[in-house]
């Protein structure tokens, strides 16, 4: 029983490093990669805190035209002495007093604007100066989207590049070998040996690349995420292609034009442009304001002759009361201040016109671009996968030709990376058409988050 008692412990121990490999090597999908981008990445909380911020600016212009109550109180209290003589005859009469005074005020008075044009168009720029706020955080948030997808998929799409550098680069390095043997044994010129020699350099520079890329693709999530991501969830076989729905880009322009979170930002801007020019327009109209205030002033004074010990009649006073106020201001004339300002917001007005205009191009232009790209897509994924068999096919036929001795072997490593660019086309096509999709949904203003989960739904482990 004595003897066994180690043994349960090295299992225990052992069970207990793969449960903590497991956790350390834990696999992350994309939807759980987008959760951590959410908690984690200081540009969307940066942009949130700018949206939360910027909707202030309505409560503060709307306190302009809401009523405006303000009460004063005050409480003082003075001791003062006094001498001095008189003279009424030819005696002089001396007084020495004792001074104590104490004063009670409050005051409570209402503001309320009963006509401000500018008061009343600030308020309506405020509006469109939050909903801009909201539309930036909206497009930040979409940006976090693709950018996720970007981050995650560039990881698989490096991490595919190097396994497949890394199996041309096998099957090289066994060809350069195989090469060199058969010069050693004269059965074949140093002239092959010398261009398989060069293959194999070259591939190894190339898989060196392809690692520092890899290496770059797993720092960029981690930059994102705020954690390292040793294993991800790659496309599974399941994974299929399909066109763009609907199939006609005139429709997915009429979405970019109604939806577009940039066009509409654009909008709100040219907005509040019209609201600041509407602003400094109605300064030179007159203001109306209605007030009431009351007043309670209470005051009580004491004297006391030092010289007698006695008391002086007191001083007591009261008065209350309340005033309506009903009052007018006509500006006329700033010494050209406010013409300038309003000539101001009106060319500023104009070039938000103009930038509006300049934004629906782009996006117009960007929308129909992404829209043949992924069309494009489709087709180099099914050209790829061709491609992958006749090169397969042609590598087969090389093989055998330079077994015989019909081809050499310049031929044969030809075939041979042919093969693997293949391979590495067609991964790099599904990855280029899933970007391009999520491009072409957010130029259309409809990628969401669940576009994200939906595509999670592809991923499995291979």
């Amino acid at each position: 029983m004595i003897n066994l008692f180690p043994k349960i412990i090295s299992k225990c121990c052992a069970y207990f490093l793969i449960f903590a490999s497991s956790i350390s090597l834990a696999t992350s999908d994309l939807a759980m990669v987008y959760e951590l981008a959410l908690r984690n990445d200081p540009n969307i909380k940066a942009s949130k805190a700018n949206y939360l911020a910027n909707s202030e600016i309505k409560n503060q212009a709307r306190s302009l035209l809401l009523p405006n109550l303000q009460a004063n109180a005050s409480y003082s209290k003075t001791d003062q002495k006094s001498e001095s003589r008189r003279y009424y005859s030819t005696t002089p009469t001396e007084l020495n007093l004792d001074l104590e005074n104490e004063i009670t005020f409050y005051n409570l008075s209402i503001t309320q604007n009963l006509f401000n044009l500018q008061a009343f168009f600030s308020y309506k720029e405020s509006i469109a100066l939050a909903g801009k706020a909201e539309l930036a955080h909206q497009i930040d948030k979409q940006l976090l989207i693709l950018s996720t997808a970007e981050s995650y998929f560039n990881v698989l799409r490096n991490k595919e590049t190097l396994a497949s550098t890394i199996a041309e680069e096998r099957a090289i390095k066994k060809q350069y070998e195989k090469t060199k043997q058969l010069y050693e044994n004269g059965l074949t010129s140093i002239t092959g040996v010398h261009e398989s020699r060069a293959a194999f350099d070259m591939i190894i520079s190339k898989r060196l690349i392809d690692e520092v890329n890899l290496e770059m693709s797993y720092e960029n999530l981690f930059l994102l995420t705020g954690k390292k991501h040793h294993l991800l969830k790659n496309l599974s076989n399941i994974f299929e292609s399909s066109l763009p729905l609907p199939n006609d880009i005139e429709k997915w322009v009429d979405f970019s034009a109604k939806n577009n979170l940039e066009i509409k930002f654009a909008q709100k801007t040219l907005e509040a442009s019209q609201q600041h020019t509407n602003s400094k327009r109605s300064a030179h109209a007159p203001t109306i304001q209605a007030s009431l205030r009351y007043d309670d002033n209470d005051s009580n004074t004491i004297q006391t002759d030092r010289l007698t010990s006695s008391s002086l009649p007191d001083a007591f006073s009261y008065s209350s009361g309340s005033t309506i106020e009903i009052k007018m201001n006509l500006p006329l004339w700033s010494s050209g201040k406010k013409n300038s300002e309003r000539r101001q917001a009106h060319y500023i007005e104009l070039r938000d016109r103009e930038k509006l205009k300049a934004k629906k191009q782009e996006v117009f232009k960007k929308t129909r671009s992404l829209f043949l790209q992924t069309v494009s897509d489709i087709a180099k994924i099914n050209a790829s996968k061709n491609a992958k068999i006749s090169a397969q096919s042609a590598l087969d036929s090389t093989q055998t030709g330079y077994n015989l001795g019909s081809r050499n072997i310049v031929d044969l490593l030809n075939a041979q990376r042919d093969l693997y660019q293949a391979e590495r086309n067609l991964s790099s096509s599904k990855y280029d058409y899933i970007l391009n999709s999520f491009r072409l949904k957010q130029m259309a203003g409809i990628l969401i988050q669940e576009d994200l989960y939906a595509l999670n739904n592809s991923l499995g482990l291979k």
